[in-house]
């Protein structure tokens, strides 16, 4: 056969079979095609993904606007279950809730997903730092309401107040005997996934004082307070937080090493011994020729703090007036003991490891003062129990230097899991899936839910996230590409 030549010279066969240029421009003709497939099924994807994170951003973002709006009236927990049972019964989430501030909200598992083992968020929620619970709730919210197809999800909103735990030491454990994943939401400062929470010590210290009276010329009484601090759970918060109780004390013993004559009528701050206070106030008595030299003092002081903190802490704030001269004061005996040991006592982190990672940390959170006792409220949280240990012996030794009564109340177990375990190995799939980074775990020294919630449920796998608004939308996206995986293999 001879050769056919088009017109332009295309080589189409010879001797039955087809030319080299031929197949190579069908081939070509395929590949871009086929690129041309990729590039489209790519950008639709790539279109797809964009539109999912905005619509979990605009959606997140609403729920915590409303939220912040409403959280002038969140200060009870009575309030936040009316509002949490409210939201779901006009969105159509099946909810319930107990006496103990928990409300359970159920979501069924989609056609496909009923052979996927439930799953539980559990989000803890605080009256006396709710600020800090707006982004754990909102994304938890999202969750409850998309319409993504899932398996099971419970998500229980717990009432953690004084950072107690008292909602899940309530709860009813069959709400967590079915479930097989468990994941803990936290309010935090810092952004970061656990599979290790650290242990926890409470104490009290106790304080017997006698009082007598002052003359009533002569003498000026001044309170100082100091406010503006946000509060929030000690070592999962803030690592430089300035305790205004430990502000205040250090002031008091400042005065006294620079032999400047006070009495001290009264000193209480903050709510619980495991948060951070939020604000404290003392009233000191002394004699009207030293008014200047104490207000000077107290000026330099002021500026100084204030100067060194206000970055961080915009709000925080020392100030003082003079007040009404009170009846009596504490006897100065023990009114020495009680700023020595306010003094003293441990606060703030109290052991790095090589690398500068803070593995235990203490904290001053209330004082109070009832039939002529002050009681003082403190606790410790550690990634190694020997550091527990240590603190234990720490502060019972300074207690027994100042004459403060010493007792430890309780503590809380450790809680860890492996990284390789399935929970965390899914999340960290679902993490890079979602946003194209790597995750990397981090320990939290703060106590989790999670050491009572193994305990109620020893089979199921736990995990904790902790976040704030600058990572909501990362995190709900996580979380929801995780739930979306979990579709059984036919």
């Amino acid at each position: 056969m001879k050769l056919i030549v088009g017109r332009k010279g295309l080589l189409i066969k010879t001797n039955g079979k087809i030319s080299k240029r031929f197949v190579m421009l069908i081939v070509l003709a395929l590949l871009v095609l086929i690129a041309g497939i990729f590039g489209i099924m790519k950008y639709r994807d790539e279109q797809k993904a964009l539109s999912e994170k905005a619509s979990i951003e605009t959606k997140t973002f609403a729920y915590a606007t409303d939220l912040d709006d409403s959280k002038e009236t969140m200060t009870s927990v009575d309030a936040v279950v009316d509002y949490l049972t409210n939201w779901a019964k006009t969105k159509g989430v099946s909810c319930e809730s107990d006496d103990s501030g928990n409300v359970i909200m159920d979501v069924a598992a989609a056609k496909g997903y009923k052979k996927v083992k439930p799953t539980l968020l559990v989000c803890s929620y605080s009256v006396d730092n709710f600020d800090g619970c707006i982004a754990p709730m909102s994304l938890c919210l999202y969750l409850a309401k998309n319409k993504a197809e899932t398996g099971h999800l419970r998500i229980l909103f717990t009432d953690n107040t004084g950072n107690n735990f008292n909602g899940i030491k309530a709860l009813d454990k069959d709400y967590i005997s079915d479930v097989h994943n468990i994941i803990c939401v936290n309010g935090n400062s810092n952004n970061f996934w656990s599979t290790t929470t650290g242990g926890r010590s409470t104490y009290e210290f106790t304080k017997e004082y006698s009082t007598a009276r002052i003359k009533t010329k002569g003498n000026k009484a001044i309170r100082i307070t100091v406010e503006g601090l946000p509060g929030g759970i000690p070592a999962l918060t803030y690592s430089s937080y300035p305790n205004p109780i430990k502000t205040l004390g250090n002031l008091l013993a400042s005065f006294k090493t620079n032999a400047y004559i006070f009495k001290l009528a009264d000193f209480h701050g903050g709510s619980s011994g495991n948060v951070l206070p939020k604000d404290a106030c003392a009233t000191i008595v002394i004699n009207e020729n030293d008014y200047k030299k104490f207000t000077d003092k107290l000026d330099s002081y002021i500026e100084k703090q204030v100067s060194k903190r206000s970055e961080k802490f915009p709000d925080f704030k020392i100030t003082y007036k003079e007040v009404k001269l009170p009846k009596r004061v504490m006897e100065q005996k023990d009114a020495d003991e009680f700023v020595s040991v306010i003094y003293t006592l441990l606060d703030g982190v109290y052991y790095k490891n090589d690398n500068g990672d803070v593995i235990s940390s203490t904290n001053i959170g209330c004082v109070s003062e009832a039939d002529g006792v002050y009681t003082i409220l403190a606790s410790a949280s550690s990634l190694e129990e020997a550091s527990l240990t240590e603190i234990d012996n720490t502060y019972k030794t300074i207690c027994g230097l100042s004459n403060i009564k010493y007792r430890r109340l309780g503590g809380q177990a450790k809680w860890t899991v492996e990284e390789e375990d399935t929970l965390p190995s899914k999340i960290h799939e679902a993490f890079n899936i979602y946003s194209g980074k790597n995750l990397e775990f981090s320990p939290s020294v703060a106590p989790s839910a999670a050491s009572y919630l193994r305990k109620y449920n020893v089979n199921a796998e736990i995990i904790c996230v902790n976040l704030n608004s600058d990572r909501l939308e990362r995190y709900t996206g996580t979380l929801l590409t995780y739930l979306k995986n979990q579709k059984p293999k036919k």
